[in-house]
């Protein structure tokens, strides 16, 4: 909101920026990385603390999709991207002062985690299903551009966390 407080667990609302929130929106996930904050939650609701108060940075497909997880990895340039995971396997890449970008996905069901392999060098994810992905290819310039492949867990329940351990490389 204008006074630059976002609460975990509570609808906020009054938003400055591109976006505006229609109606009170619950969030689910925030990551912070190089003194910019991104938060993300129902109905597509995607906002941006860059230093000067929370941004309503662009509400996709209100009331079709939650978004339910963001984390971020870093760039070849030093910078960080944001990318968040949600419902019908949507992936949206944010990088700091830029635009939302939506990525293509290789599933249709609903992504609930996602994390950086900092030893790899890939992105991990997991959703509905017991669907695992990890980033074989991840290209930044001059467009954001992610290639997946698929492992098996063993099991068809939903996954819902995601964490890497790089002192163990797991």
């Amino acid at each position: 909101n204008t006074a630059g407080n976002l609460q975990y667990g509570t609808a906020q609302t009054n938003f400055l920026g591109e976006g505006s929130l229609a109606s009170l929106q619950d969030f689910y996930s925030i990551a912070i990385a190089s003194g910019s904050s991104v938060a993300v939650g129902q109905d597509g609701a995607f906002v941006a603390n860059e230093g000067s108060g929370w941004i309503a940075i662009e509400l996709l497909g209100q009331g079709q999709y939650n978004l339910n997880f963001v984390n971020y990895f870093p760039t070849s340039s030093s910078n960080y991207c944001f990318i968040a995971v949600g419902d019908n396997g949507t992936i949206l890449a944010y990088f700091a002062g830029g635009q939302l970008t939506q990525l293509s996905s290789p599933t249709t069901n609903n992504l609930r985690g996602i994390c950086w392999d900092s030893t790899n060098s890939r992105l991990i994810m997991v959703g509905d299903g017991g669907v695992i992905y990890y980033s074989t290819a991840i290209t930044t310039s001059p467009t954001i551009s992610i290639t997946w492949a698929s492992l098996s867990s063993g099991t068809t329940r939903n996954l819902y966390s995601v964490d890497y351990n790089a002192t163990r490389n797991y």
